[in-house]
């Protein structure tokens, strides 16, 4: 009897399983997923960056670049020009 008990318990928990997937199921063919939507007017213009913003930027970034390139030029053996010009006497003269 506790065995018979207990079959009838499992098919009823399958079976409410399946129910539940059945149910999931169904309702996700019946959704409708937008993965776009039409544009939209912007109410106000988009501001650009700011001229007072821009300026200190380039600044900062003009400045790395030439120490970026200075540290390469001395990792590489280059001398500077004013000092090859001042020891180059072929060059003083000319």
């Amino acid at each position: 009897l506790t065995q018979l008990r207990d079959l009838a318990w499992e098919t009823f928990k399958t079976l409410s399983t399946k129910k539940a997937e059945l149910d999931l199921a169904q309702s996700a063919t019946n959704s409708e997923v937008r993965l776009a939507a039409p544009a939209v007017e912007p109410i106000e213009p988009i501001q650009g960056p700011s001229l007072l913003m821009s300026i200190p930027i380039a600044g900062i970034v003009g400045l790395m670049l030439g120490i970026f390139v200075a540290f390469i030029a001395s990792f590489m053996g280059h001398e500077p020009f004013l000092r090859r010009r001042q020891t180059d006497p072929a060059a003083a003269s000319a």
